[in-house]
């Protein structure tokens, strides 16, 4: 069982990367105005050259170095908040100027996860560093919006009919942010868990974003209320019997959505969730099995050495994904102080799986075959023994222990 000393490691790693970046990157030397700074897609060595800059690299940035002890994180928020402000047109106290702002909003003035993302970066950011109330509150007006039918929200605050569709995915994201913020969710709140209900029987693009909803179910805050949780936990074991095969590949889900005649896509750490959500929602069958521990050990170790990244989607490592699991380790680590038979459970299962490895299932169909054997030769050589009575039946349950060990094998 991962220890708190070594989840504290990781999340210090990740905070050291992405000073590193924001303060050596590429991306800062091309910012018109002193003083801001920005983060892109990626983070690390390989990224240091990268002049890509964006509002969901600049969130995942702020949002871990706002929560972080880095001496350089007051510098670097302010820095931050400067730029997210500008990028997305919101009007901004005298402590920053605003001769960076665009003339007109692009579409990320009112992308719902992007908003959402700079919605809790600026919930972490410390008064001392730099108030940010005002900053919030055009941003949750703004969400807030962009609501449809009480329900929830689709990918952009809606400007138009292509717009008039509810996600369960920028749902759950505004459901997280908005959370934080104090605002009362009970529509969106119960879309999500009718989304969970109508999609619990099938592994595929659904049930894996649906994990993202049990995780903000589980943790959103001042949500207590409008949760059930049994009701919760019960949807999430579903999900868990699916996909916990799925943990020992590195696996993200990306998903791609339209504005206009453009697209973009957002990736889905779905196991990172998962791990978290199952801290809380499936602690004993879940979190403290070998499968759910040793992936977690994977990552916490990739932190710590070349940086954790999914192989499957490039070479370098991703900032936002990165801030996710800065916050999943949180989560993990406010989960663990209640769970003392973690690491007996953990045990338990271990030995669980190692009774059901190929290596042992195959010696025990070797000792059953051994066994029919010497019982047909004692059967057929000595007919008066007692044994002889009894074979027949022996013999069957012996070859039904056979298949099964087969089976199992296989």
């Amino acid at each position: 069982m991962l220890t708190e000393k070594r989840i504290r490691e990781a999340q210090s790693r990740i905070v050291d990367l992405f000073a590193e970046q924001c303060l050596h990157g590429e991306q800062r030397r091309e910012l018109s105005m002193e003083g801001l700074t920005a983060c892109g897609q990626f983070i690390g060595e390989k990224a240091k050259l990268d002049r890509q800059k964006g509002i969901h690299g600049s969130a995942a940035a702020l949002r871990t170095l706002a929560r972080s002890n880095h001496p350089s994180a007051g510098t670097l928020c302010i820095g931050l908040i400067g730029y997210l402000a500008a990028e997305l047109g919101l009007a901004v106290g005298t402590k920053l100027q605003a001769e960076f702002f665009r003339d007109e909003p692009t579409d990320d003035a009112f992308n719902v996860i992007k908003l959402s993302e700079v919605l809790l970066a600026l919930r972490a950011v410390p008064t001392a560093i730099y108030p940010t109330d005002y900053l919030q509150k055009q941003i949750a007006d703004r969400l807030m919006s962009g609501r449809r039918e009480d329900r929830g929200w689709g990918y952009y605050i809606h400007t138009g009919p292509e717009d008039s569709e509810v996600d369960a995915l920028p749902t759950a994201y505004a459901v997280l942010a908005l959370s934080s913020y104090g605002q009362p969710l009970p529509g969106p709140v119960e879309y999500l868990f009718r989304r969970l209900e109508r999609h619990d029987e099938r592994i595929g693009s659904d049930i894996m974003t649906s994990v993202l909803s049990c995780y903000v179910l589980a943790f959103s805050p001042n949500i207590g209320n409008l949760t059930d949780l049994s009701r919760l936990e019960a949807l999430f074991k579903k999900r868990w019997r699916l996909l916990e095969s799925l943990l020992g590949s590195d696996i993200e889900q990306n998903i791609e959505y339209p504005r206009g005649d453009k697209h973009e896509y957002i990736r889905v750490p779905w196991q990172l969730y998962m791990l978290a959500a199952a801290s809380k929602l499936n602690p004993y069958s879940g979190f403290a099995s070998s499968a759910a521990q040793r992936r977690l050990a994977s990552i916490v170790d990739d932190v710590l050495t070349t940086g954790f990244r999914y192989p499957h989607s490039g070479d370098k490592i991703s900032s936002r994904t990165n801030a996710i699991l800065y916050d999943v380790l949180e989560q993990i680590l406010g989960q663990l102080g209640y769970r003392p038979v973690y690491a007996v459970v953990n045990f338990c299962d271990k030995i669980r799986v190692y009774l059901g490895a190929r290596v042992v299932t195959g010696f025990s169909a070797f000792l059953a075959l051994a066994f029919i054997v010497c019982t047909v030769y004692a059967w057929v050589f000595t007919p008066r023994s007692n044994l002889a009575s009894v074979a027949p039946e022996f013999i069957g349950s012996a070859m039904i222990t056979l298949l099964m060990a087969i089976r199992k094998t296989r």
